[in-house]
């Protein structure tokens, strides 16, 4: 799989978990990039944005190049983590869809969507025993910004979505 196909097959795996989670009353309409899709529940139209925090950059680089023919894999190479930059990283990849203007055109056109974030940290797995310092840091920001989204998930690398706000 090239790079572009690995990022879209983890996009549909999230959108299945999506779907999954509201039991199956979602319809995928489109995938237009940005947003990642059009969605219908139950019969409204919706939109949705996903992105990743992972733990590293190196550590994002070694999970998606090590499945992409394209990329020649980058190994993670060991060395000492502060557990609690997860945060800040967290915060930082919800911020830039807060700030990315291709989303506020996105929110302007659409209204309100769903942003689901995939929280890759070995330290936070299973994020079900985290979620509390993690709800934290995204309701923050939700309460800080206008309401882009109305709804704001976060799953990890199992894909069980757990609704924050």
């Amino acid at each position: 799989m090239k790079r572009s196909e690995v990022k879209e097959a983890h996009e549909d795996s999230v959108l299945k978990a999506f779907q999954n989670y509201n039991k199956n009353c979602v319809d995928i309409l489109d995938k237009p990039e940005p947003p990642d899709a059009l969605i219908e529940i139950n019969g409204i139209k919706n939109w949705i944005e996903i992105t990743d925090a992972f733990i590293t950059s190196e550590h994002a680089r070694s999970l998606t190049t090590s499945v992409s023919e394209d990329k020649e894999w980058t190994k993670t190479t060991p060395k000492l983590i502060n557990v609690d930059d997860f945060k800040e990283i967290l915060r930082s990849v919800t911020e830039k869809k807060y700030n990315k203007p291709s989303i506020q055109n996105v929110y302007k056109e659409y209204g309100q969507g769903i942003l689901i974030i995939g929280c890759f940290s070995p330290f936070h797995y299973p994020i079900s025993e985290n979620i509390k310092e993690l709800k934290n840091v995204i309701s923050d920001i939700y309460l800080s910004n206008e309401k882009i989204f109305k709804e704001i998930y976060i799953y990890d690398y199992d894909y069980k979505l757990i609704k924050i706000v």
